[in-house]
C-alpha cells in the first residue's frame, strides 16, 4: 500500500466512523466540524428562514420541521468529499434523519401515540440496522473506496429506511385516514358542517373582532360538529379556527378599529400528531389555511345567495325593480354555483383521488411526501391562487357579499329601494358585470397559454350559451 493510499485509508476510516454514527444512530460525532452534515440551531434563524429551508433548499433534510424541534440538519457542500455526488449526500442526510425518527419512537414515553408501532416492525428495523452496520464495516475495510459499490450500498440503505418510514407513517400512523380528515376540515369536504357553522357564526363574524371573537367562533364550530353528529371532542383537539388580525401600528393604535367584518381574517390551525409532522410541516399547514379561507369564502357566497333567494320569494310587489334584482341574483348564483362545482368536483375530488392512488402505489416515504407536496401545489394552482385570477375571484365574492347585505336589509313585503339603495344596487350590478367578464377573459387567456383542461371545463360550463363570449 503506497503512502497516498495509506493516507486516504486513514482519512476514510475517520469518515466511516462519522458516517456509521449518523446513519445507524442519527448522531453527529463531529467535534471538530469536519463532517459534511452540520446541525443548525433554530434559534439562530427566523421563522421565515426555517420555512424556506424546509420547503425549498435542496440540501435541507426532510424532517426539519419537527413538533418540538430545537435543531435541524443540512449539508455543508464545502466539507463534502468532492468525489461524492450531491444525490448521494442527500441520501445520507435522509437516512440519518429517518433513523432519528425511529430513535425518538423507541425512547421511553417520548411519543405515546406511537405505542402502536408493531413489535415485528421494530424487530425488522433492528435487524436491518445490524445489516447496515455490517455493510459499512465492509466498505471501511476496503483499502480503496470503490465509488460504485459505495453508491449502491447507500442507495440500498436509503430504500430500506424509506420503506420503514413509509410503514410507520402510512400503516402504523394511518396517514391516509388523517388526510381524509384534513380534506373534511381544511378543504370543506363536510359541506354540511360549514353550512351549519356559517349559520351559527354569521352574526358574530360580521362584527368587528374583539378579544373573545376567536374563542366564540370555536365554540360555534364545536356546536356545528355536534349538530351534524361529528366526533367534536377529538376534532376540537386537533383543529382550531384562527383570526389572523393585522399587527398594531407603530403609533400604538390597532387596526381593529377599522375592521367591520371578521370573516376576512379567519383561518384554520391544526395540531399535527407525531410523526405526521414530517409530511404536514408548518409551511404546508399555512398553505392549507389559505386554501381553507378561500373555500370558506366561496361557500359563504353561495349560502348568502341562497338566503337572498328565500328573501326575494317573500316579496310580492315592486315588480319593475324586483325583476332587475332577480336577474342579478340569478347571474351571481349561476357563476358561484359553477365555481363551487369546479372547485369540489373538478379539482378537489380529482386531485385527492390521484394523491391516494400515488400513496397506495408506493412503499417509499419520499415518494409519499413528494405526492402530497404536488397535491398542495396543484390545488393552489387550480384554485386561482395566481394573479390576476385570484384578485378577480375575490372581487366577485365581495360583490356577492355586498348584494346579499343589501337584500337582507329589505325584510319587508313591499320591495322599494331608497335612492341610496338604488345607487348601491346599480354599482354592484355594473361591477359584477365587469368583473365576471374580466374573469372569463383571464381564464380564457390562461387556458390558451397553459393548455389547462380543468379551466376548459369551467369555461364550457359558464359559457355554454356563449353569453360571456358575446359580452366580451
Amino acid at each position: 500500500m503506497c503512502t497516498t493510499t495509506r493516507i486516504l485509508y486513514t482519512c476514510h476510516h475517520v469518515f466511516y466512523k462519522q458516517l456509521s454514527a449518523w446513519m445507524l444512530h442519527g448522531l453527529l460525532l463531529d467535534q471538530k466540524g469536519e463532517f459534511f452534515i452540520e446541525k443548525i440551531e433554530l434559534s439562530q434563524s427566523s421563522e421565515v428562514e426555517q420555512r424556506e429551508v424546509d420547503e425549498e433548499a435542496p440540501t435541507a433534510g426532510p424532517f426539519s420541521a419537527t413538533e418540538k424541534a430545537t435543531s435541524e440538519f443540512r449539508i455543508n457542500g464545502q466539507l463534502a468529499p468532492s468525489y461524492l455526488p450531491q444525490t448521494v449526500l442527500e441520501k445520507i442526510l435522509f437516512i440519518g434523519e429517518a433513523v432519528q425518527i425511529f430513535q425518538t419512537l423507541h425512547a421511553s414515553g417520548a411519543h405515546p401515540p406511537l405505542a402502536s408501532f408493531s413489535v415485528s416492525s421494530g424487530y425488522q428495523l433492528r435487524a436491518d440496522l445490524m445489516k447496515f452496520s455490517w455493510m459499512l464495516t465492509v466498505l471501511q475495510n476496503q483499502p480503496i473506496l470503490q465509488l460504485r459499490d459505495f453508491e449502491n450500498k447507500i442507495e440500498y440503505i436509503r430504500n430500506v429506511v424509506a420503506q420503514h418510514l413509509w410503514r410507520l407513517l402510512v400503516e402504523e400512523s394511518n396517514l391516509v385516514g388523517h388526510l381524509h380528515v384534513m380534506k373534511d376540515i381544511f378543504l370543506l369536504g363536510r359541506g354540511e358542517l360549514f353550512l351549519s357553522f356559517i349559520d351559527m357564526a354569521d352574526i358574530l363574524m360580521k362584527q368587528s373582532p374583539t378579544s373573545t371573537t376567536q374563542h366564540d367562533i370555536n365554540v360555534a364550530f364545536r356546536q356545528a360538529m355536534i349538530k351534524i353528529a361529528m366526533d367534536h371532542e377529538e376534532l376540537a383537539k386537533q383543529f382550531e379556527l384562527t383570526l389572523s388580525l393585522p399587527p398594531v401600528q407603530s403609533s400604538g393604535v390597532s387596526l381593529k378599529s377599522k375592521m367591520t367584518n371578521s370573516w376576512k381574517y379567519v383561518g384554520m390551525s391544526h395540531k399535527v400528531s407525531w410523526p405526521l409532522h414530517v409530511v404536514l410541516t408548518p409551511a404546508t399547514l399555512e398553505k392549507y389555511s389559505a386554501l381553507f379561507h378561500f373555500l370558506l369564502s366561496l361557500r359563504r357566497a353561495q349560502a348568502y345567495l341562497q338566503q337572498c333567494w328565500a328573501t326575494l320569494m317573500t316579496i310580492r310587489t315592486g315588480a319593475h325593480c324586483l325583476q332587475a334584482v332577480w336577474q342579478l341574483r340569478t347571474h351571481m348564483g349561476f357563476l358561484i354555483d359553477n365555481l363551487q362545482y369546479y372547485v369540489q368536483v373538478d379539482v378537489l375530488e380529482t386531485q385527492f383521488s390521484q394523491l391516494l392512488n400515488r400513496i397506495k402505489s408506493t412503499h417509499d416515504f419520499e415518494a409519499v411526501k413528494v405526492a402530497h407536496s404536488d397535491f398542495v401545489k396543484t390545488l393552489q394552482s387550480q384554485l386561482f391562487f395566481t394573479e390576476p385570477i385570484r384578485r378577480c375571484v375575490y372581487e366577485i365574492l365581495e360583490l356577492c357579499f355586498s348584494f346579499s347585505e343589501l337584500i337582507q336589509t329589505l325584510r319587508r313585503e313591499e320591495f322599494v329601494f331608497s335612492s341610496k339603495e338604488q345607487e348601491a344596487f346599480h354599482r354592484i350590478s355594473v361591477d359584477f358585470r365587469r368583473q365576471s367578464s374580466l374573469l372569463f377573459r383571464v381564464l380564457s387567456a390562461a387556458k390558451n397559454h397553459h393548455s389547462a383542461p380543468h379551466i376548459a371545463q369551467l369555461l364550457l360550463r359558464i359559457d355554454y350559451n356563449r353569453y360571456f363570449t358575446n359580452l366580451s
